[in-house]
């Protein structure tokens, strides 16, 4: 749904947030313009957003009319569903319009007619004035009208009745409606018809000093003379809408609505025979006694209309005419008489029944009676056949109530199931939307830890690798210090082969044969005894040696698991090594005497396992080291590539925000265009600063800024222009017409040519050159020089809009002369003449002459 364009312009409190009609879910409006369409994010139905004045919460836009539109609302003090009709700013600031038009809605406000829709209450928000009426459902005549079906003369002709009958009970207190026609009669399920906008069109009525109100095609010739106007009027403009529903058409019509307006003046309505055909005859004399052009030959009063109404409607007998339900009774006088009469009795004859007629009274059947003698009527005898025939009646009525009550039953039992089935849908789809976020985040935990624990696998492993380089070198080292060849060395120390499958059992044998040696000795923890022939430096040599062995064992583990914590331990035992390297030097200083030859040896050994632990933990700070730089130049280069898209974001994010404010102020400024061609700037600034406070960015604000500006120069134009007419009488200055007239005086709504007016509405472009013309480029009166220049600044703003760029451009370096200041501002309010199109642009005679 789109957005009304009149909401935009009346004083509506818009919502921050509202409830869905459809879940009653809160939902965040604030963004949205009243009555637009908006999309529940909970169960997805579409509804318009409402929006409030005073104490009622308008729902949507009913209809539109001259003085305003109508909005269905509803009344939250009482709890009640309402039409509020609001009326349009422009008439809402005059003090004497809302003055009369609050003393209009209090006086219809005293109708209580069936056919009349009630008007509750009065209320004024700001300037904003508008009046709560009953909310009538159902149709209107235009709606039955535009069908394209010929509609049942009895029933137009009841309509008729029915709105005469109101329209009496309004004239009784001397009230006239004045704007009668199909758009404003409304019909129910029975088509009963219903008159709404009471005492509001009764004010335009009588508004003769600003102009005539009234729908061209049902107005009644007086108010386009500006005559007086009373009941006859009504009567002409409901004649002249029945006219239309029968024929088909309106009794007048034109291309503009000022034919439409001569030909009511200069002619009588087409004949409605002539039109259709099977017309009655006295329908036909009814509608054109209400459309005589001469008040005094129409009905005199509403009680001559009635009666003739009610006369035709009687006699047509109209399909949806709605007579009250008879049921026929039959009265048996109780008399005297015997079953025993005479045969001269019985040939008396039998009159007829007493028959009476009454709206909603129960039959009551009685037996069967034979006619007897007496002073009183005779009594009709029921016979067996009425009997039966009413039975059978009672018979279908029963069984027609039964199968409604049972097609009740089951419906509210279908719409029952249905919402329930509807509700658990809902509640499943929430669900499954909520478990597969669940699942989809843990999944991103799983894939984050996996990362780690890789990152932490590899680690150790490279640590056990670099463990096992360094344990070789130091065994190499020990070799030179025990004497024993190195490779014999790695040869016993390196890792026993794997034992190939055997069937099962193993025998012990083979078990025992496949493990070497030197991996047992690797293993055990117990040093072996000491040989007592030789050196303590071989036996601690020797020592050592297991000690690395241990060290491959378990760095050979580390690589193979993968854990950090072997590789640590590695490191341990290497330290717990180098102390056993120690201890043999310390022998060795004991013992010189017979050791001072390996003493330099030691020291090249205890040096070289002192370079070899050094440079494990200069390998471990390097590779900590390279890890932290990398890590805090991956984190540099990662806040960089956030900061740089940050920035795209942003930057996109302005532009698009740009380019939605300029889309919206090229949209409202469109929508103004109408009022700017009828000189309503007044109007257009004020719509364009409410549209202001929706713009989102500092560009499209300073955007809206220019089209304000520009709206209130050329309002204080037509404020100058109206001054300098009651100042200075335009002789021959009106040029629009066939020949030149003389503008006499202004007000800020028309234009006086000597005995006429012209609303400023009908003012066209070429004349508005011809008094900026007369009255800001050839003006010598004692004009200030500064209030010209703004002037000339908005006749340049005139010129423009209406393609005059060379005179614009002239009208621009006038007012920069008279008024500097306006300097600052030329570029932006008159920018350069747009390049050329296939449209010619208009010349300087176009544009008065400059």
């Amino acid at each position: 749904m789109e957005p009304d364009e009149k909401a935009v312009t009346i004083n509506l409190e818009r919502l921050s947030e509202t409830n869905c009609p459809h879940c009653a879910e809160s939902i965040d409006v604030s963004q949205l313009l009243p009555f637009s369409d908006a999309e529940c994010p909970h169960c997805e139905g579409h509804f318009a957003v409402p929006a409030r004045i005073g104490n009622f919460l308008l729902l949507g836009l009913v209809g539109k009319g001259g003085m305003g539109s109508v909005y269905r609302a509803k009344d939250e003090s009482l709890g009640r569903f309402v039409a509020i009709k609001v009326i349009l700013p422009s008439l809402g600031e005059d003090e004497e319009f809302v003055a009369t038009f609050r003393r209009e809605a209090q006086a219809a406000a005293k109708l209580n007619h069936p056919h009349i829709a009630q008007i509750y209450s009065f209320g004024q928000q700001g300037k904003q004035p508008y009046i709560a009426m009953e909310l009538v459902p159902g149709r209107g005549l235009d709606q039955l009208i535009d069908s394209g079906k010929r509609l049942d003369q009895g029933l137009i002709m009841q309509i008729g009745l029915d709105i005469a009958e109101g329209l009496s009970q309004a004239d009784d207190i001397g009230l006239i409606h004045g704007d009668i026609k199909p758009e404003n009669i409304l019909l129910d399920e029975k088509m009963n018809g219903k008159l709404v906008d009471f005492g509001i069109a009764s004010f335009a009525g009588q508004a003769e000093a600003d102009g005539i109100w009234g729908t061209p095609y049902y107005i009644a010739p007086e108010k386009l003379r500006r005559e007086k106007v009373d009941a006859r009027s009504d009567i002409y403009c409901l004649g002249a809408t029945l006219y239309h529903a029968l024929a088909g058409k309106p009794p007048f019509d034109g291309e503009t609505p000022v034919e439409v307006v001569r030909a009511r003046l200069e002619r009588d309505p087409d004949p409605l025979r002539g039109v259709r055909t099977d017309i009655n005859e006295d329908v036909e004399r009814i509608i054109s006694r209400m459309l005589r052009s001469d008040a005094s030959q129409r009905y005199p009063t509403y009680a001559s209309l009635l009666s003739d109404l009610r006369k035709i409607v009687k006699t047509l007998n109209p399909t949806g005419a709605r007579p009250q339900k008879m049921k026929k009774i039959v009265i048996k006088k109780r008399g005297g008489g015997s079953r025993t009469a005479s045969k001269s009795a019985n040939r008396t004859p039998v009159k007829s029944a007493t028959k009476i007629h009454a709206p909603h009274v129960t039959p009551t059947i009685t037996g069967v009676h034979k006619p007897v003698t007496g002073s009183g009527p005779a009594v009709e005898a029921p016979t067996k056949t009425g009997f039966a025939e009413e039975l059978r009646v009672r018979q279908r009525q029963v069984l027609v109530r039964v199968l409604w009550i049972l097609f009740i039953i089951f419906g509210l039992f279908g719409l029952s199931v249905g919402g329930v089935v509807l509700k658990l849908k809902r509640d499943m789809t929430i669900r499954m939307r909520r478990t597969q976020h669940a699942i989809e985040t843990t999944q991103a935990a799983v894939v984050g830890a996996n990362a780690r624990v890789q990152a932490l696998v590899s680690s150790a492993v490279s640590r056990a690798s670099a463990t096992e380089t360094l344990s070789k070198r130091t065994i190499t080292l020990t070799a030179t210090v025990t004497g024993e060849p190195a490779d014999d060395l790695l040869v016993l120390l390196a890792p026993p082969p794997e034992p190939e499958p055997v069937p099962e059992p193993v025998p012990a044998a083979t078990n025992a044969a496949a493990a070497p040696e030197p991996v047992v000795e690797a293993s055990a923890p117990e040093p072996e005894p000491e040989p007592v022939d030789e050196p303590r430096i071989r036996v601690l040599a020797r020592q050592a040696l297991k000690g690395m062995a241990l060290v491959l064992e378990m760095a050979r583990d580390a690589r193979t698991m993968g854990l950090e914590s072997a590789a640590l331990t590695t490191q341990a035992m290497a330290s717990t090594s180098l102390g056993d390297v120690k201890n043999i030097a310390s022998d060795l200083a004991i013992k010189q005497d017979t050791l001072s030859a390996m003493q330099g040896k030691m020291d090249k050994v205890i040096g070289q396992v002192s370079q070899v632990l050094d440079d494990m933990e200069g390998i471990e700070e390097s590779e900590a080291a390279d890890r932290a730089a990398r890590e805090a130049a991956r984190k540099e280069e990662e806040k960089r590539r956030q900061e740089a898209e940050a920035k795209r974001r942003m930057a996109e994010e302005q532009a698009a925000l740009v380019a939605n404010d300029l889309a919206v102020i090229e949209g409202v400024v469109q929508a103004q265009q109408v009022a700017l061609k009828q000189h309503a700037y007044g109007d257009v600034a004020q719509t364009l600063t409410r549209a202001a406070s929706t713009l989102k960015s500092e560009a499209g604000r300073q955007a809206m800024q220019t089209h304000i500006q520009r709206a209130e120069l050329l309002q204080g134009l037509v404020a100058f222009l109206t001054q300098q007419l009651n100042d200075h009488a335009f002789k021959w200055g009106w040029i629009q017409g066939r020949s030149p007239e003389d503008i006499v005086s202004a007000t800020k709504r028309r234009i006086r040519l000597g005995d006429r007016f012209v609303p400023w509405e009908e003012v066209g472009t070429r004349q508005m050159f011809h008094m900026i013309k007369h009255y800001v480029t050839d003006s010598n009166r004692s004009v200030k020089l500064v209030d010209l220049g703004n002037q000339s600044m908005a006749a340049a703003i005139f010129c423009y809009m209406n393609r005059g760029y060379d005179a614009a451009d002239r009208y621009a370096e006038r007012a920069v002369k008279l008024n500097t200041r306006l300097e600052r501002d030329r570029a932006r309010l008159v920018p350069d003449a747009p390049p050329p199109v296939e449209e010619e642009d208009a010349t300087d005679e176009d544009t008065g002459g400059f």
